[in-house]
């Protein structure tokens, strides 16, 4: 029996690695891509990588998507101040971008998107934004969830997608192979927040430019992972108010990631 595939872009990363992990956990055939197309040296003695693919890629010029059943793209860069405009909506829109229209254009039935919440940019042509998200970050992340509407746009075939959205992602990222342990740091944050929900938002209400985006709780990196592959999978998120339905996209917050069953695992 020939088993299913499922590509993610950006699979040597720190939310794509771990997603990785999950896929192989549930048998699948598991294709990183990325730029180097290597297994991440701080995973290299993990016995499970031996068990997925690790292709180099490029996510302007997609490949590896044939016979895939689903892509989970995790592409980006962090909103850094005075990062050039172009660069972040490149890294962060036009990338995801150019990958879902390849998928789509694949016949692959089903994409999900690890994209991100925050603030309102502009409002009827009014700058709100906070000047510490980059305007580059937010114009990508809103052209790579237009994308994920454009791949279940005028299709005669099965297809369904999910556009996740947490805020900040706390685990151990890995620089130049030097851990980063984020959890002890936005772990107790992330409490605060979701059992202050109430309060969290009046705030919001009450004062948009300074907090609408920033009150939102942290996510753990296995959460979104979790949720990626069940969407991609099994079609939902382990609620029945998370569904993925044919011809449809569905968008996932920091709370409903939080509120499923894989914030704990």
């Amino acid at each position: 029996v020939k088993a299913v595939k499922v590509v993610v872009y950006g699979g040597n990363g720190f939310v794509g690695s771990t997603i990785m992990k999950r896929l192989v956990e549930r048998g699948v055939r598991a294709v990183s891509v990325s730029r180097s197309g290597q297994v991440p040296s701080q995973l290299t003695n993990e016995q499970w990588t031996q068990k997925a693919e690790w292709k180099e890629g490029d996510a302007f010029s997609p490949n590896f998507l044939e016979d895939a059943a689903a892509v989970i793209v995790s592409v980006g860069s962090p909103p850094i101040p005075f990062v050039e405009y172009r660069k972040q909506l490149r890294a962060n829109g036009e990338t995801n971008e150019s990958i879902l229209r390849a998928a789509k254009e694949a016949k692959v039935s089903r994409a999900v998107l690890i994209n991100a919440t925050m603030p309102p940019g502009y409002l009827e042509g009014i700058a709100t934004m906070p000047g510490w998200i980059p305007r580059g970050y937010r114009d990508g992340k809103l052209l790579a969830e237009q994308a994920a509407f454009d791949f279940v746009r005028d299709r005669d075939d099965p297809c369904a997608a999910a556009v996740l959205k947490p805020s900040a992602i706390y685990g151990t990222r890995y620089e130049n192979g030097f851990p980063i342990p984020l959890t002890p740091i936005l772990a107790p944050l992330s409490w605060v927040l979701s059992t202050g929900k109430p309060l969290a938002s009046r705030a919001s209400n009450l004062f948009p430019y300074l907090f609408e985006g920033a009150l939102v709780p942290p996510v753990p990196v296995t959460a979104v992972a979790c949720a990626a592959v069940s969407a991609a999978l099994d079609g939902d998120l382990q609620s029945p108010d998370i569904t993925l339905r044919n011809g449809e996209v569905t968008t996932v917050g920091p709370f409903e990631l939080l509120s499923s069953d894989y914030a704990g695992k």
